[in-house]
């Protein structure tokens, strides 16, 4: 098969820094006495289209479409192609598919939660599905959470520090500077109740 597609989509670069590379290295001295060489098939002409993540935005995918699928289907190569949909079946992606099998890296960007690849047949006006591949969850670095509740008011927040801070000044301090403590505590919650900044509060 022609590798034109994937060098298109997947660009490849060295970055060694010298042309003998450690795993070179190592396997000179390895013994090959009893190593079997076997050749892999190109296709092995069976029905297929498999979605896989590369990372969070490179998503790799192969197929292969036998004659007698093509045939059942009445369905031309020329009018294949791969749409790429979200959860809700939006389309994402369009790719041509020209060849019956081969493989394919695609890099898509989507506020999806799941990914997935339909090979379509386009019938006239009309395209119909003819296989559909595995679903791939998406990277989502968000953060979830129920309700506006979670955040906490920047005002709370400095008083339930001092609060918390409190039961560990109790233990070993002296009472003026436990007072001295209350006092500032209270003169922050005027503060804050009045809407000045938190930067007004001095210490002692």
């Amino acid at each position: 098969m022609d590798k034109k597609l994937i060098k298109e989509s997947l660009e490849h670069e060295s970055s060694f820094s010298s042309n003998t590379h450690a795993i070179d290295t190592i396997t000179k001295d390895v013994n090959t006495d009893g190593i079997v060489d076997y050749d892999i098939p190109l296709r092995y002409n069976r029905l297929k289209l498999v979605f896989m993540p590369v990372n969070k935005t490179k998503y790799y995918f192969y197929w292969d479409f036998p004659q007698q699928f093509l045939h059942q289907n009445i369905a031309s190569i020329e009018d294949i192609s791969f749409h790429i949909v979200d959860q809700e079946h939006n389309m994402l992606a369009d790719i041509k598919c020209p060849h019956e099998f081969g493989e394919y890296f695609y890099t898509l960007e989507a506020p999806a939660k799941t990914l997935k690849i339909i090979a379509v047949y386009k019938h006239g006006i009309r395209f119909i599905n003819l296989i559909e591949s595995n679903s791939v969850k998406v990277f989502n670095s968000e953060i979830l959470y129920a309700n506006k509740d979670v955040f906490i008011e920047k005002r709370k927040g400095f008083t339930e520090v001092i609060r918390a801070s409190m039961n560990h000044f109790t233990i070993g301090m002296s009472s003026k500077n436990y007072v001295d403590e209350i006092r500032r505590l209270e003169e922050y919650s005027n503060i804050s109740t009045q809407g000045l900044s938190s930067d007004g509060l001095g210490g002692k």
